[in-house]
């Protein structure tokens, strides 16, 4: 361990620091990170910069991930270093890209690129440009296959960049740009064209195994290669030389290529392995800081599958609520991520119209300049002329710029109704993935009690699944601005018979009990439908975070002085947080679009106590249970004067 105490000279002299520092091809690549990481804390300025860079680039190779910590560190540090401001913007497009934010990713690769580019670093330059390639490639295909690919043109200029060098790094880079540049759908089809040219690029790094962190990324095609072709084994033993060429090198595995091998498994039938395969991501994707929610959805569903396939029925059934969970999360985190999308590129479009008008402004400011110092009469007749048309002009792109103000907001609430709908009806159908399964096994099994418990399931997934379409059905209308009113003397006692009535079979099979308290004789004045959808909405809701055994209450009392009713709905179950209470408050109150895991129940609620003139409260602690209290505007108790 001696070359230890001489690595820190070692790096000053290959990033040359001292001159005008590293290009990408001299920060060294290590798979003794974790030597790195020891001597870290122990160096002075220049050193510690270098084995910064160091560190970033050998866990980038080596487990396609990056340190924040580190990356904060040489942010910090480029005011000293501004020649390495090309090496941040790299390794931040890298953070971006395993982060899923495409958008971030391209203009923090852009910018790295620009950097690149000014101080001639060609193999800087080449990953840059190939980082961008993929970045569009990946959010491309993942949109639409049938979407013109963008990113084909950064690959070829990462290409024909590369193509006659005579720098091995650069010609290994330049296999990886042409392997990646037909894109997963087209892969198969340019494997004759692409597979010698892997073939050289390994044979390269054979020569040269000071790029032997490299081999992983290159291996990789050969795998997406034979995945595209559907010759699944033979992909499934290239994954198989990248986990056990990473393992060699005493590096973490990278939870894609785990997950690969485990899906490559299952393709294949061998459920065994697959199940095991699973079950090591599974454990990988609980150990980060921030879990992706996306493999704990995808390896979820993985285990389901194997399990399955291996018969195990009631152990795969313990896993679909978490394929559900993962699911939900994934789809509302990519809600989230499209929304914010088209509101960064909403923002660039009007950045550019508004520098084209200031553009056209400037060109007729000039020409009403050149029509001032004219002559006589037609000068003045021109500058009228043109000032008259100014003035159309910019009165139509006033007129343009609110059409497409209207446009963008009109796209933004189209988008988010999608995300609820798309939400809300996930569940029950969901739930009723592998049903069938399920029964035929209680049937060979004998075991008719679960029988009658997923019959039980079924009815309670109608009931929701009624639910949730007058819920859609009445925000349809309150998009149409048709809120229906229809007031008239409902008799609250029976409105609240009729739902408890609606969920006594699930409140039973929940072990949960609901008493009511309501004068027989109560009467309030509103819209009978508004009224069933208010209660069914809120006793839903209480059942849905109530542990066996809970209780809910429904009591309705009557206050004379001021000829309103007052109905508590109040349950034992889990509580809100405060975070979660003053968001629901803004949802009632129609202050803030509904939270994707939310639903529609509490806008619906929102829009019809509010077309009825009801007010309401909400009241919740942790592990205390919630109230909701609704205040009636007009009741009366039939017989009664």
């Amino acid at each position: 361990m001696k070359w230890i105490a001489f690595l820190p000279l070692f790096l000053v002299y290959q990033t040359g620091l001292g001159a005008q520092g590293p290009s990408f091809s001299q920060i060294p690549v290590t798979a003794n990170i974790d030597s790195l990481q020891n001597i870290l804390p122990s160096q002075l300025a220049h050193v510690r910069f270098s084995t910064l860079l160091s560190l970033e680039k050998s866990l980038l190779l080596w487990e396609m991930r990056i340190d924040s910590t580190y990356l904060d560190e040489i942010k910090k540090d480029l005011p000293n270093y501004p020649e390495a401001k090309g090496h941040y913007w790299y390794f931040n497009s890298w953070q971006q890209r395993i982060k899923t934010h495409s958008d971030k990713a391209f203009s923090a690769a852009k910018a790295a690129y620009a950097y690149y580019k000014q101080q001639n670093d060609s193999t800087g330059m080449v990953s840059a440009l190939s980082n961008m390639g993929i970045i569009i490639l990946e959010r491309d295909e993942q949109s639409s296959s049938d979407k013109p690919h963008f990113g084909h043109q950064y690959l070829e200029d990462a290409i024909a960049l590369s193509r006659h060098s005579s720098n091995p790094e650069l010609q290994i880079l330049y296999t990886y740009a042409l392997g990646r540049m037909p894109g997963l759908k087209l892969l198969g089809k340019a494997g004759n064209q692409i597979l010698p040219q892997v073939q050289k690029g390994l044979a390269l790094i054979d020569k040269h195994p000071q790029y032997i962190s490299y081999k992983p990324q290159l291996l990789n095609i050969l795998t997406l290669l034979y995945w595209s072709k559907g010759q699944l084994k033979e992909a499934q033993e290239y994954t198989l030389q990248i986990i056990n060429l990473i393992k060699q090198h005493k590096r973490s595995v990278p939870i894609a290529h785990l997950y690969n091998l485990g899906f490559y498994y299952e393709m294949l039938q061998n459920y065994d392995k697959a199940l095991q395969t699973y079950q090591v991501t599974w454990e990988k994707a609980h150990q980060s800081n921030e879990p992706s929610v996306r493999y704990l959805w995808q390896t979820s569903a993985g285990i389901h599958a194997a399990l399955v396939g291996l018969k195990r029925y009631k152990e795969a059934a313990t896993w679909a609520d978490s394929i559900y969970t993962y699911g939900e999360e994934f789809d509302a985190e990519n809600v989230k991520t499209k929304l914010q999308e088209t509101v960064v590129t909403y923002e660039v479009e009007k950045k550019d119209a508004r520098n084209k008008l200031l553009e056209q402004e400037k060109k007729l400011a000039q020409a009403q300049s050149q029509l001032y110092f004219g002559i006589g009469i037609c000068a003045t007749l021109g500058l009228f002329i043109t000032g008259f048309f100014i003035y159309r002009e910019r009165l139509t792109n006033k007129k343009l710029k609110n059409a497409l103000t209207e446009i963008v907001q009109i796209n933004q609430a189209r988008d988010y109704f999608f995300g609820v709908i798309a939400h809300d009806l996930r569940r029950p159908f969901t739930s009723f993935k592998d049903l069938a399964a399920l029964v035929k096994y209680y049937l060979t099994a004998q075991r008719y009690a679960e029988l009658e418990k997923i019959s039980q399931a079924i009815d309670e997934m109608g009931r929701h699944t009624l639910l949730l379409l007058d819920n859609l059905l009445g925000w349809a209308l309150t998009q149409r601005d048709e809120v229906p009113y229809n007031p008239e003397n409902v008799s609250l006692n029976e409105k609240i018979r009729n739902v408890v009535q609606l969920y006594q079979s699930v409140a039973q099979h929940l072990q949960v009990h609901i008493l009511t308290e309501c004068p027989e004789n109560l009467s309030v004045y509103m819209d009978a439908n508004a009224c069933d959808l208010i209660l069914r909405n809120l006793v839903d809701n209480a059942l849905k975070n109530i542990q066996p055994g809970g209780k809910i209450t429904l009591k309705a009392v009557v206050e004379k002085e001021t000829n309103r009713a007052r109905l508590i709905i109040k349950d034992t179950g889990r509580g809100m947080s405060l975070e979660k209470i003053a968001s629901i408050k803004n949802i009632l109150a129609g202050l803030a679009p509904s939270n994707l895991s939310r639903g529609l129940g509490m806008v619906m609620i929102g829009r019809f106590i509010k077309s009825n003139h009801i007010t309401i409260d909400l009241r919740s602690n942790l592990g205390e249970g919630t109230t909701f209290e609704l205040d009636f505007p007009s009741a009366k108790l039939e017989g009664r004067s």
